[in-house]
């Protein structure tokens, strides 16, 4: 019984990641998911209350699996710090511009739950989501760190501010570019995905020794 009710759990994940990916998390509904996944909403309601806390468990979902994606990448990278540092955020960069769907949702994801949200998740779902959103600083940080070490970066560098405000920078970027890219494209007269990849030639300049 046990097994097939968490089987019945990841056709739902799955379902709704899938409706949160194509419709947006503002216009899916349960109701959608529900249909998605080929239940009815009664039986979806008793495995999760509300789509709020689907989404929390989709956005998991998400970011495990980029997580998983990050540490392919972390493990391919060659040379000192600096040019794994650089290695990494193009790689990064790539992936994303690739899949803008994650992106937007992610984007939706932060607006819908802004501070002033009434809905509070359960607590281990915000502890798993916390620790899987610091897994890429940890990648980031060693990167930093081993380019200190060679001397490839300069000394001194905060290792924590630096790796928050790349990280919290390029994600923002992220998402705008994937809600507006051709509204972007139009506006700056060309593929707005060369500003993120400028916005990394920059950290590269300014950390380099």
């Amino acid at each position: 019984m046990e097994a097939g009710r968490e089987s019945t759990k990841a056709m739902i994940l799955e379902s709704a990641g899938r409706e949160f990916l194509e419709r947006g998390l503002f216009a899916t509904s349960m109701g959608d998911v529900a249909i998605r996944a080929c239940l009815t909403r009664r039986t979806l309601y008793r495995y999760f209350d509300s789509k709020e806390e689907l989404a929390f468990e989709v956005a998991c979902e998400i970011m495990h699996a980029w997580n998983l994606q990050q540490a392919r990448m972390y493990r391919s990278l060659r040379g000192n710090g600096l040019k794994r540092l650089k290695g990494f955020l193009m790689k990064l960069t790539r992936y994303l511009s690739a899949h803008d769907e994650i992106m937007k949702f992610m984007g939706e994801f932060d607006f819908y739950f802004n501070d002033d949200s009434p809905f509070s998740p359960d607590q281990d779902v915000m502890l798993r989501y916390a620790a899987l959103s610091r897994e890429s600083d940890t990648m980031m940080g060693e990167i930093l760190s081993s380019g200190i070490a060679d001397g490839s970066m300069k000394p001194g560098i905060d290792v924590g501010m630096a790796v928050s405000s790349i990280s919290n920078i390029l994600w923002g970027f992220g998402q705008r570019l994937a809600a507006r890219r051709r509204r972007l494209r139009e506006e700056y007269k060309m593929d707005p995905i060369r500003l993120v990849y400028y916005q990394i030639e920059l950290y590269v300049l300014a950390l380099a020794s």
